[in-house]
């Protein structure tokens, strides 16, 4: 007996106390008993921060939040009577491995609507974690309890020596870097804890994985943002953005309530389901060359992406006819002999008549000379201005911002004879590429893709499995190597591989790629080519070298409707920066513009480089 409490059995302990399951003999009710550990009774600190939990914690009445029935001391021990909660808690269910998307969804909304009502009242959970989510009722649909308030602080107090221990309070698994820095607490904190608990559930494992709880520390605050898709790869790329955003580094950058994290989580889930009933729809029950051949045709459902068109053959010779020799020495009826494929090139399109009756191009060929007379001028026009601003042919501008370079190499197993380099330009969330490849398949359409999040590395040929009898690596079977996709880089529009992941439409369509663009990333992206853990992969093969993406390595592992050569990866090339071309861009502290000040092509003068420090009276 204690304090009036006939106590059973263990239910847990923790860093501060041990929780009984007991009986309340008068009300004959089981109740959950957490009486502080004796080695702490004579630690002020500690017996201060437990009755601050009994005061804030039965301050709260909320469905999600379990309730408080009495606290206080008994023969020099402090005590909380709770609610007695059956079931188990999140920990035990995240360690059977990861969870089912609705029931991820069900228990976030719940932990959220728990932590805004806390928060309404101007409190901080500031420990949530798996172990203090309680699961009660059906499995499949259980109500969710937050318990737990010990770590709890009033906005605005000046207790905060109730709440620091060596300058934070919380679990290495889940605090906040604002917590481990000793910086302002809001609920903020909670809405990282949370988006480190949703990773958890979606993965199976925590966000940070490290040797050391100072290592996991020191990841909370410098570590890039965890993303789910790196463990599962079939997850759409929203629940990188969420867990991206609900964890950034910075308050300011975090959804601004644990609701608003719910929310998004609801409805990411949703659209995984929706995308799920789409693919097994359009996935047949048995797969057939057929079925394979016509999937070249076929529309893809998912909103932004576009089937690969499948090159045309090159045509035959001219005057060969039906019974000729189509290569030049060969009977008819013969079989001809093997002889080197050309490369097969893109269909024209069909001119149509127009409407009103004019055959197709005449608007064009009436209007010749004046859209000649216009180029004449706009070329004049930028010779002028190349003029006028010229300078130095061997003297090239300064570039701007982070460089990071990747040589590009054929993925093993998959049949690759090309190679390739990527060279990238990061200023801020400002990123220009360059890349050129070479010998890749001609006249079809190949993704390009910047993958990250994982080891940073390409996969080696241990990482081939059998595709329809052959060997080859598959896109998932790189995903451990070099991550999921993080930026579709197309030749124009969207670059977020939700909307452009597969839209063959906008990417190159031929052997020797030679592709820039300048476009702007999210910080995530940013934040992983800064730490070298970002690759470059061009994906689509030809593995039987037949100048098609054709069905020999079955379904592609992205999409069903696609061929397994078409998403297949090609090239890749982990991305490295280049602290030289780094440190010195950024020499003096400030942007370094260049500037040519010469009055035309004769002009002798050289660039001159003005480094700009703030303020801006220091050049």
């Amino acid at each position: 007996m204690f304090a009036g409490y006939r106590i059973e059995q263990v239910l847990d302990r923790g860093g501060m106390g041990v929780v009984y399951k007991a009986v309340d003999p008068d009300l004959d009710r089981q109740v959950a008993l957490k009486i502080i550990a004796p080695e702490h009774t004579q630690d002020e600190t500690a017996v201060a921060r437990f009755k601050t939990e009994c005061r804030l914690a039965a301050s709260i009445e909320h469905a999600n939040i379990v309730p408080i029935h009495r606290g206080g001391e008994f023969e020099g021990v402090l005590y909380l009577a709770m609610r007695f909660v059956p079931g188990t808690n999140l920990r035990k269910v995240i360690d059977r491995g990861p969870m089912d998307l609705s029931q991820v969804a069900a228990i976030v909304s719940q932990v959220a609507s728990a932590l805004d009502a806390a928060h309404g009242k101007g409190l901080v959970h500031r420990d949530v974690k798996p172990g203090n989510i309680l699961l009660s009722g059906d499995p499949a649909k259980p109500h969710v309890y937050l318990t737990d308030f010990g770590l709890t602080k009033r906005l605005g107090s000046n207790a905060e020596g109730l709440t620091r221990e060596g300058g934070w309070v919380g679990t290495p698994d889940y605090v906040a870097p604002e917590q481990i820095q000793g910086h302002k607490v809001d609920r903020r904190a909670d809405v990282y804890s949370l988006g480190c608990v949703l990773f958890e559930m979606l993965t199976g494992h925590v966000a940070y994985e490290k040797d050391s709880d100072m290592a996991k520390l020191w990841a909370h605050v410098t570590d890039p943002p965890p993303l789910p898709r790196t463990a599962r790869p079939e997850l759409i790329a929203s629940f990188d953005d969420i867990v991206a955003r609900a964890t950034a580094k910075d308050p300011e950058h975090r959804y601004a309530t644990a609701g608003d994290l719910a929310e998004v989580t609801s409805d990411a889930v949703a659209s995984q389901q929706r995308a799920r009933g789409r693919s097994a729809a359009a996935a047949p029950s048995v797969l057939s060359d057929d079925d394979l051949e016509a999937t070249r045709a076929e529309p893809i459902p998912a909103a932004g992406v576009t089937t690969p068109p499948p090159p045309t053959p090159p045509p035959p010779p001219r005057g060969a006819g039906a019974g000729a020799d189509p290569g030049g020495g060969t009977p008819a009826g013969a079989t001809p002999k093997p002889r080197a494929q050309r490369a097969p090139r893109p269909p024209r399109p069909r001119r149509e008549p127009r409407e009103d009756g004019a055959p197709a191009g005449a608007w064009l060929r009436r209007r010749a000379k004046p859209l000649a007379g216009l180029l004449v001028l706009l070329l004049g026009a930028v010779v002028a201005v190349i003029a006028l601003g010229g300078s130095d042919p061997e003297e090239k501008p300064q570039e701007l911002g982070q460089r990071i370079a990747g040589k590009l190499g054929a993925v093993p197993t998959n049949r690759v004879e090309g190679s390739g380099n990527a060279v990238m330009r990061l200023d801020g969330r400002r990123l220009a590429v360059t890349l050129t490849s070479t010998r890749l398949l001609n006249g079809a359409p190949h993704a390009l893709h910047i993958h990250a999040g994982a080891k940073g590395t390409c996969p080696g040929k241990e990482a081939a499995a059998r595709h329809n009898g052959h060997l080859s690596i598959a896109t998932h079977a790189g995903g451990p190597y070099y991550g999921p996709p993080v930026l579709a880089m197309t030749t124009s529009g969207d670059t977020t591989p939700d909307k452009s992941l597969l839209a063959f439409n906008r990417y190159p369509a031929v052997s020797d790629i030679s592709y820039t663009r300048t476009m702007t990333v999210t910080p995530v992206v940013a934040s992983y080519l800064r730490k070298n853990n970002a690759v470059v992969v061009v994906h689509g093969i030809d593995y039987n070298d037949n100048g098609i993406y054709d069905g020999v390595l079955e379904r592609s592992d992205i999409d069903r409707s696609l061929t397994g050569e078409s998403t297949a990866p090609a090239l890749c090339g982990p991305l490295v920066a280049d602290k030289t071309a780094t440190e010195t861009a950024s020499t003096g502290g400030g942007h370094v513009l260049t500037a040519a000040l010469t009055a035309g092509p004769a002009a002798r003068g050289r660039p001159r480089v003005c480094t700009l420090h703030p303020p801006f009276g220091r050049t």
